[in-house]
């Protein structure tokens, strides 16, 4: 799952792009936009979210961010791909000159040093991950909406979970003993068979299963 794009995409405001454009039709070669995030990040010292830093690209109507359509998920997806493609290119580029560049989805910020010479020559998975320009080509509507599908599912679970620890009574990160000893002490007064409500007794059963199966 690209974290990043789902940062991105829970970001997203409900303002209209000004035309469609397929991702696959973005160009990030275009040399002009490496002096432009330049000049948005220099005027950003302590750092810039990557949804305010799209949306000073599309205000100054550049290509090829202006024409992105952003309610619509697949193209949200090309403008991530394609902004953090530039980033990692630009990260690149200051490192020659000993500067530096953060990149995250909640802080893009210029460095006054780069990293040490001995952490260039260890793995980074999402530089390889952005630079990749086929990543973005074989990337089309159904991956897009798996991705988001795979999301909504975890952060489902995630909320299914909280839920649970206040039906059962316990902290968070309780031991799988005390959910069992826990659970057996309040099925005994939620049972039907003991007078206790069915649908109380269903929902602490629920409960269990979220936490320990």
């Amino acid at each position: 799952m690209d974290l990043g794009f789902i940062c991105l995409y829970l970001a997203r405001s409900g303002n209209q792009g000004e035309r469609i454009l397929s991702p696959t039709q973005l160009n990030p070669e275009d040399p002009p936009l490496f002096a432009v995030l330049l000049d948005i990040l220099a005027d950003h010292p302590q750092g810039i979210k990557e949804w305010d830093l799209s949306e000073e690209l599309r205000k100054r109507r550049l290509v090829p961010f202006a024409g992105v359509e952003i309610n619509d998920d697949w193209q949200l997806f090309g403008l991530h791909f394609t902004l953090f493609h530039l980033l990692y290119q630009l990260q690149d580029r200051l490192q020659e000159t000993g500067r530096g560049l953060e990149i995250h989805c909640l802080k893009i910020r210029l460095l006054k040093e780069g990293p040490q010479p001995h952490t260039l020559t260890q793995p980074d998975p999402l530089r390889d991950y952005y630079l990749d320009l086929n990543q973005l080509k074989k990337t089309g509507r159904a991956e897009v909406t798996a991705m988001l599908e795979e999301f909504w599912w975890s952060f489902g679970r995630h909320l299914a979970k909280e839920e649970a620890w206040e039906v059962l009574g316990l902290a968070p990160g309780a031991p799988e003993e005390a959910i069992k000893s826990r659970f057996r002490f309040l099925a005994q007064s939620l049972h039907p068979d003991k007078g206790g409500s069915e649908a109380e007794f269903i929902r602490l059963n629920e409960a269990k299963r979220a936490l320990v199966g």
